[in-house]
């Protein structure tokens, strides 16, 4: 799973089939892209992980996980 800080998207390969990562399938696997998410964003929490800021308002971008909160 990728998580894109500036537009606050997935993307999510299968490597087996798509080794060069042409086909993104977070759309197409919406319970596995969430279950990535949440995993990855509770490690991201766990290692206080550094995060941008939106400039327009000075607030911070969400870890992955809480997007489905």
């Amino acid at each position: 799973l990728i998580y894109y800080y500036k537009d606050e998207s997935f993307e999510l390969f299968n490597i087996n089939e798509d080794i060069g990562e042409l086909n993104n399938i977070a759309s197409d696997y919406p319970e596995q892209t969430k279950d990535l998410a949440i995993k990855l964003g509770n490690y991201l929490e766990s290692v206080k992980a550094q995060r941008p800021s939106y400039k327009e308002t000075n607030q911070l971008v969400p870890f992955p996980h809480e997007l489905f909160n």
